[in-house]
């Protein structure tokens, strides 16, 4: 009996070592993807890009003209500062402390909506990108991919960034 479990045990000794060799003799492949140029080359990421520049443009243009609205209110105030009544200058410069203060706020406002937006749009693309990073790892049979960014070093041969953004490009 004793014989007999011995056998066992060295038969299933070779068996798990011929899966370990086996599995040891699969080819490892790791790669690397440099997720922020994925998501500034691709044509989706060039595409937010310029929605993003266009927003910040118009944003800009309103802020220039609230600009100019308050040097006008300025100017009249300062043409017209020596023959208005005390009563009339002070709510002139009332009005003039509360464009300025519009002002601010409108730029707060600009400042918050583009970097909500951005963030909005970057996540977007992020999500996107790391499905089609998984799917490619599992189709070609990959043990890691990692975040080209946080390694040190890697050979050009494990970059997968072109591939990656080739994929992005072609899915619709």
């Amino acid at each position: 009996m004793k014989k007999v479990l011995g056998i066992g045990v060295v038969c299933l000794a070779v068996i798990l070592a011929g899966g370990v060799v086996a599995w040891a003799a699969e080819e490892t492949k790791i790669g690397v993807v440099n997720l922020e140029r994925a998501m500034n080359e691709s044509q989706r990421g060039l595409k937010a890009k310029k929605e993003m520049d266009m927003l910040k443009a118009e944003k800009e243009k309103g802020i220039e003209k609230k600009k100019e609205e308050i040097k006008k209110i300025e100017s009249d105030l300062e043409k017209q500062g020596k023959v208005l009544s005390d009563e009339k200058r002070r709510e002139k410069e009332a009005n003039l402390q509360k464009e300025y203060k519009d002002l601010e706020r409108m730029a707060a406002d600009a400042r918050d909506e583009l970097q909500r937006k951005k963030a909005e749009i970057g996540n977007r693309l992020l999500i996107d990108l790391l499905d089609i990073i998984r799917k490619a790892g599992e189709e070609e049979k990959y043990l890691l991919i990692l975040e080209q960014q946080s390694v040190l070093y890697t050979p050009k041969t494990v970059d997968l960034t072109d591939k990656v953004i080739k994929r992005y490009n072609d899915k619709k």
